[in-house]
C-alpha cells in the first residue's frame, strides 16, 4: 500500500478490506482450493502442484481438560459457526469456517506439525539467533 513491498504473504482476514478498497491485489491463494469470496483468483497449487500453505485458527485447551468440557465447548462453537450470519461475516472477512470435531482438530494439528517439521528438516533451515 505504501509502495515498499512488491509482494507479500498475508491472511485474507487482514488483507480483505484493502483488497476490496483497491489498495491491494490478490495474485493467488496459498490454500489448496480457491476462496469462494474470490473465485476468479487462482491458487498457487494451480501453477505448483501440491503447494499448500494456508493459515488456520483453532481453539485449543490445556492438557488434562475434562473431555466433557471439550465436548461442550466444541458443540457450542460448531453451533455458532453454523449460523448463517456468522458464516456470512466470516466469509466477508476472507475466513472459511470449518467447525471440526476435537479428534479431527487433533489429527490436523499433528499433520501440520509433521508436515512443517519435515519441510524445515528437508530444506536445511537453521534458526539464527
Amino acid at each position: 500500500m505504501g509502495g515498499q513491498a512488491d509482494l507479500m504473504f498475508n491472511s485474507m482476514v487482514a488483507s480483505a478490506p484493502y483488497v476490496r478498497g483497491g489498495k491491494l491485489r490478490v495474485l493467488a491463494f496459498t490454500s489448496r482450493e480457491r476462496n469462494p469470496e474470490w473465485p476468479n483468483v487462482p491458487t498457487v497449487a494451480e501453477a505448483v502442484p501440491g503447494f499448500s500453505a494456508g493459515g488456520w485458527q483453532g481453539m485449543l485447551a490445556p492438557a488434562g481438560t475434562p473431555p466433557e468440557v471439550i465436548r461442550k465447548i466444541n458443540a457450542d462453537v460448531v453451533r455458532i459457526l453454523q449460523q448463517p450470519e456468522i458464516r456470512q461475516r466470516l466469509a466477508q472477512l476472507g475466513a472459511e469456517p470449518v467447525g471440526n470435531t476435537p479428534e479431527a482438530t487433533q489429527a490436523f494439528v499433528r499433520e501440520e506439525k509433521t508436515r512443517w517439521a519435515d519441510l524445515i528438516r528437508e530444506s536445511g533451515l537453521k534458526l539464527d539467533m
